[in-house]
C-alpha cells in the first residue's frame, strides 16, 4: 500500500518533467498534438472495447463458461485506455503495453495464477447442479389481469 501511495506522489512530478524535456527537445507543438491524439485514442478505446468486451462476457456465460478472462482483460483494456487519456509518457507506455495482446494474456495468467493461489486455502461446500429446463408455463396465468384502483396526482 505505501508503494502505490508513494507512486500517486511521484508519478505526476516524474510525467511533468519528462513532459518537460521531450517538449524542450522536440518542440511544444508537437507533445501538445501527441497528449490530445492520445487521450482521443484512449476514449474510442475506452468506448469500443468496453462493449467488445460485454459481447464476449455475454457469448462465454451463454456457454456455460465463468467469463472471467474476458473480465479482467476487458478491465486491463479499460485501465489502458484511461492511462491514455491521462497526460504523460509513462502512462503512455504502460497503456501500449498493456493493448499488446502477448503481454496482456500473460499478466492476465500471472494475476488468475496468483488469484487462484490466494483462495486455494477456502474451503466450502461445492454443489454441481446440472441446468434445468424451466418448468412449463401453466395457460390460466398467461394473460392473467390483476385488478386494482389508482388515482392519477398529476394536474393537467
Amino acid at each position: 500500500m505505501r508503494f502505490f501511495l508513494m507512486m500517486l506522489l511521484v508519478l505526476p512530478v516524474i510525467e511533468i518533467w519528462l513532459l518537460i524535456v521531450i517538449g524542450d527537445e522536440i518542440g511544444v507543438l508537437p507533445v501538445i498534438a501527441w497528449l490530445i491524439l492520445a487521450a482521443i485514442i484512449g476514449i474510442n478505446l475506452i468506448r469500443y472495447l468496453g462493449v467488445a468486451t460485454m459481447i464476449s462476457i455475454n457469448q462465454q456465460l451463454r456457454r456455460g463458461e465463468a467469463p472471467a478472462q474476458a473480465v479482467v482483460g476487458g478491465m486491463m483494456m479499460g485501465v489502458a485506455g484511461v492511462l491514455l487519456v491521462i497526460p504523460g509518457l509513462i502512462s503512455d507506455v504502460i497503456a501500449v503495453a498493456l493493448l499488446i495482446p502477448p503481454l496482456r494474456r500473460g499478466l492476465l495468467n500471472r494475476w488468475l495464477r496468483n488469484m487462484r493461489a490466494k483462495t486455494a486455502h477456502y474451503q466450502g461446500n461445492v454443489y454441481d447442479v446440472e441446468a434445468e429446463t424451466p418448468p412449463p408455463v401453466e395457460p390460466e396465468k398467461i394473460g392473467r389481469t390483476l385488478e386494482r384502483e389508482f388515482r392519477r396526482d398529476d394536474k393537467n
